[in-house]
């Protein structure tokens, strides 16, 4: 760009904007796949923590819960007396996820 002239030319703005466009669609996609991974991650801890309650209600009162719904996941619960208990739910893919102990 010559000295005298004030601003950009249109040449080095489309560039510049292409630049940038090309940076959104590749951070975009990254972004989105870390949300859905951090969302499943919580799902995966929330149901250690349900099938930890479940197992404090069974040894405390014999009893348990079937169906909790903890932040829109419903979790449910079933127990194979003295051989193990799982707790499955959904997962944004509407896959059934299950954590079991055995």
């Amino acid at each position: 760009m010559l000295k005298d002239h004030r601003g950009f030319a249109v040449y080095e703005a489309i560039f510049s904007l292409t630049c940038i466009v090309f940076l959104c669609t590749a951070i975009i996609p990254v972004l989105s796949q870390s949300v859905i991974k951090v969302d499943e991650s919580k799902r995966k801890a929330a149901s250690w923590v349900v099938l930890t309650e479940q197992l404090q209600s069974i040894k405390n009162t014999g009893h348990y819960l079937e169906r909790i719904e903890r932040d829109g996941t419903i979790y449910t619960t079933s127990w194979i007396e003295n051989e193990r208990i799982c707790v499955m739910y959904e997962n944004r893919s509407s896959a059934v996820s299950e954590t079991c102990v055995q």
